[in-house]
Parts: C-alpha cells; structure tokens; sequence
C-alpha cells in the first residue's frame, strides 16, 4: 500500500529525526531540510511544493521555543489544499487560532507520534477552498492584519464602488477565495502577526498575490518569497493600495514603480 506524506513543519530543530525514525515504517516525509538552500527563493518554493503535496501537515512547537514564523505559512499552505493538519504544541500556551484551524491539537510531538501510529489522516477535499472567479470587475482586497492598521484605506476606499474590502476575522475560509489581493502590514518593533503569515501562505497556494507593508529594519526573508510586492514604509504601501486599479501586469507594475519613484524604494 502506498505510503502517505507527512509534511514536517517547524523550526530547524532535532525533533524530525525522532519522529522520522519512529514512523517511517507507515509514512513518507517531507522534510524541508532536505530542500534547496542556496536562496530564499528557492527553499520557499520547494517548501511550500511539499507542503501542497503531502496530504498531512505536522507542525511541531518544541517546548522552550518560540513558535517558528514561517510554519505559520506552511500551516496556511496546507489548509488551502485541504490536508489534514496536526500541531503538537508543547510551548506554554496555545494558540486558538492555531487550534482553530487544526485537525488535531496535541500537547507534545510523543503524543502526535502516537496518534500517527493508531490514525489514518488524509487529505481531506471537501475541505480546500477554492479560487473564484468573480464576473465583475471589483477588486477585492483581504486585509489580513488589525484593521485599525488601515483606518485611512476604508476611508478611501468607502467611496470607490471598484474596490471590496475583506477583513481577516472571518469564521468560514473557503470565502477566502473570492479575494483578489491579501494584504499584511508589520509595524516597527512589533512580533510579526503569524496570523496574517497564515493568510499569506493561504495566498500563495490559491496563487492569490499578497503585498506586505513590513516597516521592521531587520527583515524576514522568506516573506519575501511569499509576497509580491513588500514596501518598507506604510505611506508608500498605501499610495500604491488607493492608486492600485487592477492586477493586469502592465497597469499593476506602473503602479508600483510609480511608488517606488515616489518613495526612492528602488535605489540604484
């Protein structure tokens, strides 16, 4: 009998080797340490390729660890496809949304090991959400961070009949796909909202394009891989929401490098 993948997410830590060892019997792995690791462009686009194909996820928060960033992506991958999730989380204290959107939520990577051992999760088809394809011509903008981020954008956009505002707060995700563009916004000196990496790793995987406003001097690359456009100041990220008409590449890209004039983002 074919063996089903399991998809390991997680930080760069030993737990992987415990639990290859002990399942290998039964499951295939996906171990992003095996993954190309010369760019960051590269190791997103093979991580997130296995996380589409395995029909497991297995996201692991070892105790005295803060929860790893872009697993939050993973995570959002993953659930795009419909494939069943497991967190095993032995930090302090869980996060709902996590357990929200999980499968199954365990205390430890012993008991996910068990539960592995004794359950047969699969891919689950009715659960993936699908991209619509909408007839008219609105666009339809996620706001995948607080909204009180982007007070000046629902004042703007309250006007304009050609743009939908969607909000990161509802319950049922296959709404999800009626979006167009997702947008996440980082302010300096604040822990990066993992709840909106999850929408944006949901992006990716519908190939719904996110643009990230990430005002933090030090950068988390693999973001990059995630996103289309990342401006580096809220003003600039801004400017290009209120004067962004439509996605057709021509039209989007003088958009942004309009912008980028603007705000001297691209500099020689």
């Amino acid at each position: 009998m074919e063996k089903k993948k399991i998809y390991l997410a997680g930080s760069f830590l030993n737990f992987r080797d415990k639990i290859i060892s002990e399942l290998n019997y039964k499951y295939e792995f996906a171990d992003p340490r095996k993954n190309r690791q010369f760019s960051i462009a590269t190791s997103v686009v093979d991580d997130m390729k296995g996380v589409e194909e395995s029909p497991i996820m297995l996201a692991c928060f070892p105790k005295e660890n803060s929860r790893g960033t872009m697993t939050y992506g993973e995570i959002g991958g993953s659930r795009a496809k419909g494939n069943y999730i497991i967190i095993a989380d032995e930090t302090d204290k869980r996060d709902e949304f996590l357990d929200s959107i999980s499968d199954s939520n365990l205390n430890s990577i012993g008991d996910a090991i068990n539960f592995l051992k004794n359950n047969n999760p699969g891919r689950d088809p009715l659960r993936a959400i699908t991209k619509k394809q909408d007839k008219d011509n609105k666009l339809r903008i996620f706001l995948a961070t607080n909204i009180n981020y982007f007070k000046e954008i629902e004042q703007v956009y309250q006007n304009d009949e050609n743009k939908v505002l969607m909000y990161g707060e509802f319950g049922d995700l296959n709404n999800f796909g009626n979006a167009d563009l997702t947008v996440a916004h980082f302010p300096e000196g604040k822990d990066r909202d993992r709840r909106a990496i999850f929408f944006m790793g949901l992006s990716y995987a519908l190939e719904i394009p996110s643009i990230v406003i990430d005002e933090n001097i030090a950068l988390y690359p693999p973001l990059e891989g995630l996103s289309k456009r990342t401006f580096p100041y809220k003003p600039a990220g801004l400017d290009y929401l209120v004067n962004l008409k439509s996605l057709e590449i021509q039209k989007e890209s003088n958009v942004y490098y309009w912008v980028s004039k603007k705000y001297n983002i691209l500099k020689p």
